[in-house]
């Protein structure tokens, strides 16, 4: 659920890093489809099978990095305890969530009697013994073990540090190669097809809102009626109000816009048609947004409306606001006239206070 909401979130409103997040991820899924599609045309179609004989020192026409079949069945066994520590369950936790892996992966020693030969055997999830010999013969990726990724092992259990290193350690990858070549390939092109969508997406949305309208305050300003300035920059506030949401308006444009809806919705159809839809998301800062701008008269009438709604607050929810306002405007509605009829007298001159407020922060405005 996390990640759709985050790059929803990505999507809709950072442009800029969408665009970058989308092209790291393109620039990944690709390098991983080449490397994966290199690694498919190479695989057999059927894994090769070898004995552990094949794998003695001296001898040279083994190839590492194939996809192989080996039975163990002439091989001793030896659980490796890969949870040692908590900071190992976590990272390995973490990194098989990435990964999508059912459990953590688990290892186990396959060795002669000699212990001339050790493979240490990897797999996708939590194993034993018994469970390994019953799959015999194991298919898998099998490579030389570097120095460096025994060394880290011996760290992580010194179980395998009772086998010497003579360069003849080798380790057994059981859920790679093959099916699991193709599954990757279908995977990174689902990821690399979603990529250069986002990648789409992002750059049409930010060329689009770059292209939005931007009001030419100055000229409205000009305008000698404070209606028009009012009407049209009201308007256009709503617009940007609908499209990009209330959080994405300057606070000078958060003022005049709920001024605007609250002065819209009184003029048509009074305090009660004000509460009654959209508009009023926002009557509990509607006080404050005429003060601001001088307006203290007009703030003392919404504080009053406010007050007759339970807990002296109309709900936020716009349908929660509706269903109060059906139960009790029989009860309120003289005092909803009353206010009605105080503010139609606009003794604060709203037209005016929202012109000299636009104009002060008139840089806030676009």
């Amino acid at each position: 659920m996390v990640f759709p909401v985050i790059l929803n979130y990505l999507i809709l409103k950072k442009h800029k890093f969408a665009i970058v997040f989308s092209l790291f991820m393109a620039a990944g899924t690709a390098i991983l489809l080449v490397n994966l599609w290199q690694d498919y045309k190479i695989t057999p179609s059927r894994p090769i099978p070898i004995s552990p004989e094949m794998l003695q020192p001296g001898i040279a026409h083994l190839q590492f990095n194939q996809w192989v079949e080996i039975d163990i069945a002439g091989l001793q066994c030896q659980e490796m305890n890969t949870q040692s520590s908590e900071r190992e369950k976590l990272i390995n936790g973490i990194i098989d969530y990435l990964m999508g892996a059912k459990a953590l992966r688990e290892y186990v020693i396959l060795s002669d009697e000699a212990e001339t030969l050790v493979l240490v055997a990897m797999f996708s999830k939590e194993v034993t013994c018994r469970e390994v010999r019953d799959n015999s013969p194991l298919r898998g990726v099998i490579s030389r073990q570097t120095f460096e990724r025994y060394s880290r092992l011996t760290e992580i259990d010194p179980v395998l540090a009772e086998y010497t290193y003579d360069g003849y350690i080798y380790s057994f990858c059981a859920f790679c190669g093959g099916d699991n070549t193709q599954i990757g390939l279908i995977v990174c092109a689902v990821l690399f097809v979603i990529s250069i969508g986002l990648l789409i997406i992002s750059i049409y949305l930010m060329k689009e809102k770059s292209q939005e309208k931007k009001i030419d305050i100055e000229s409205l300003l000009n305008q000698t009626e404070d209606d028009s300035l009012l009407i049209e920059l009201g308007q256009h506030l709503f617009n940007k109000y609908y499209k990009n949401g209330f959080d994405n308006l300057t606070k000078p444009e958060q003022i005049i816009f709920m001024i605007d809806q609250l002065e819209r919705e009184i003029n048509n159809g009074g305090f009660e048609q004000y509460y009654g839809n959209s508009g009023s998301d926002y009557a509990q800062d509607v006080p404050l947004a005429l003060e601001s701008i001088g307006a203290s008269y007009t703030a003392d009438l919404v504080r009053k409306g406010n007050s007759l709604f339970p807990n002296d607050l109309p709900p936020k929810i716009w349908p929660d606001r509706q269903v109060l306002l059906d139960n009790i405007v029989d009860d309120i509605r003289d005092q909803l006239d009353e206010l009605d009829n105080l503010f139609y007298e606009y003794k604060d001159p709203l037209g005016t206070l929202q012109r000299e407020y636009i104009y002060k922060y008139k840089e806030h405005f676009s």
